[in-house]
């Protein structure tokens, strides 16, 4: 069935209130320690960042989006994720779009998954209730993946404006290339399952852990 691009176009929205701009995924810790001194080396963070997502988080993606029982993926993800900021923030994009998305699809049962990720002693990652409930709203793999890239790619690109590393006209051209990258980023994920994800660029967790260490912070990560 699939989503309508009204639909894709209303949750690529930035003004869709799930929270994702008060985290940079590591991006300011980057710039503030020095990793991140150039526009080059922008680019190159978030292209690890994306790789790292089709190597890490769409094969969980894809085996929470194809399985019937989804619950040992979600305990799988759960586990995996060990940096105290990035399970915050996880947590509360969750919450933030459970409280969305029932406005958009109404035959979505947001208040029945959070019961279950309960019974589950499971929080509600944003990973897990995203790929769930578009499920349950009739998405389709590849507009699913192709969205939560695309989430990822302008939450930092705005992030980086914000820390004035850009400005808004060249992040939207850094943007447009990034988003030309999805294609190959989808096939390089290609049909792997949650038991094939891995991390791929200790980098980004290493910036991560070290955001608490941060004397003045823009972001929650």
């Amino acid at each position: 069935m699939g989503l309508t691009p009204i639909q894709l176009m209303h949750l690529a929205d930035s003004g869709l209130p799930i929270g994702g701009f008060a985290f940079s995924n590591g991006l300011e810790c980057g710039v503030k320690i020095g990793i991140i001194r150039s526009q080059r080396e922008l680019v190159d963070f978030v292209t690890a960042n994306l790789e790292q997502i089709a190597d890490f988080d769409l094969p969980i993606m894809r085996s929470l989006f194809e399985e019937a029982s989804p619950w040992a993926t979600v305990h799988d993800y759960d586990v995996r994720l060990l940096i105290p900021l990035t399970r915050d923030a996880s947590v509360h994009q969750g919450r933030a779009w459970l409280r969305v998305i029932p406005h958009l699809f109404p035959q979505t049962n947001s208040a029945r998954l959070l019961r279950q990720l309960e019974d589950q002693h499971c929080p509600p990652h944003f990973l897990v209730v995203f790929v769930l409930t578009l499920k349950d709203a009739g998405g389709l793999w590849d507009e699913m993946a192709t969205l939560y890239l695309f989430l990822q790619i302008r939450d930092q690109m705005s992030a980086a404006v914000r820390l004035g590393v850009l400005g808004p006209s060249r992040a939207q051209e850094i943007q447009s290339q990034l988003e030309n990258k999805i294609p190959t980023l989808l096939r390089r994920a290609g049909r792997k399952r949650a038991s094939q994800a891995c991390r791929t660029s200790p980098l980004l967790e290493l910036t991560q852990a070290d955001h608490a260490h941060l004397y003045t912070k823009l972001f929650q990560n």
